[in-house]
């Protein structure tokens, strides 16, 4: 995982050099201009979207490219997503937590 300033790990160096979401993503976003969106910059924006609207495929991707702790910034922070994919994902967390302890 590497450290790239404004709180945000990305996790592989391929992703160090890539700076625009994939076009199979691209329809979760289909109020702005796909070009316009950095993964670094937006990514608060990106994970929120996803959360909210993704498929699997799309939530494959988003766990692929930001770390759990990103994901689960946003999550807690209770900002930008509906009551029910609030609930979803910390129900989702905390599972998880709890597995780990197995």
């Amino acid at each position: 995982m590497i450290y790239h300033g404004c709180g945000r790990h990305l996790k592989s160096k391929e992703m160090k050099n890539k700076t625009s979401i994939p076009q199979y993503i691209s329809k979760f976003f289909w109020d702005v201009q796909k070009n316009a969106i950095d993964l670094e910059k937006h990514a608060s924006f990106i994970i929120r979207r996803i959360l909210e609207y993704g498929d699997h495929i799309a939530l494959r991707w988003l766990k692929e490219n930001y770390s759990d702790e990103d994901i689960k910034e946003i999550v807690y922070k209770k900002r930008g997503l509906s009551k029910k994919t609030l609930i979803y994902w910390q129900t989702y967390y905390k599972k998880e937590k709890c597995m780990k302890k197995f």
